[in-house]
């Protein structure tokens, strides 16, 4: 993903790339699958670095980057959105806790402020939920598809068998495929 577009992405959501985070979000910004949508970007802190840690929502993975550690480097997380089991809120007295659920692995991060923490969690919502439908219009499509075949197959047998003509083979083709 370009670095800029994600860039812009966060300061639409309010988050200021700046000279410490800079390093950060081009790491972030190269893990990001090509052609992915970005959706929305939050940024909370890591309670064990009390370092930064953008959250990146596309339209196919939830990443999550931290600093790995002191001495440089970078932890990444990428939660393809079929797996997350859950999002929820853990709420702080003037920020949240986002906590994403992936199988028995919690992913959490403190200190997002509570629109971005809101609206985090609406979108990853959305996202499943579309890539849940696209996946059952995907297999009805498949499904259909394979169902016409077979009935076409079993009329080509009857024609074999003389139980039908080849111009009621035909008629009923057409019909079967709606032309």
């Amino acid at each position: 993903m370009d670095f800029e577009l994600l860039k812009e992405k966060a300061a639409e959501c309010e988050i200021k790339v700046g000279f410490f985070s800079k390093n950060l979000y081009k790491y972030a910004a190269s893990i990001v699958t090509e052609g992915e949508d970005l959706l929305t970007v939050a940024e909370g802190l890591d309670s064990n670095t009390a370092s930064k840690v953008p959250i990146i929502v596309t339209n196919k993975n939830v990443y999550i980057v931290k600093f790995a550690s002191a001495f440089g480097g970078f932890s990444q997380t990428v939660i393809p959105l079929e797996r997350i089991g859950s999002v929820s809120i853990g709420n702080g007295m003037f920020l949240k806790s986002v906590i994403i659920t992936d199988g028995a692995v919690q992913q959490i991060v403190d200190s997002i402020a509570f629109t971005q923490a809101d609206v985090l969690i609406k979108t990853i919502n959305e996202a499943k939920t579309s890539n849940s439908n696209q996946n059952n219009y995907v297999e009805n499509s498949v499904e259909n598809k394979v169902n016409l075949s077979d009935q076409i197959k079993e009329l080509k047998k009857l024609v074999d068998d003389g139980l039908i003509t080849q111009d009621e083979f035909d008629m009923k083709k057409k019909q079967i495929l709606g032309l």
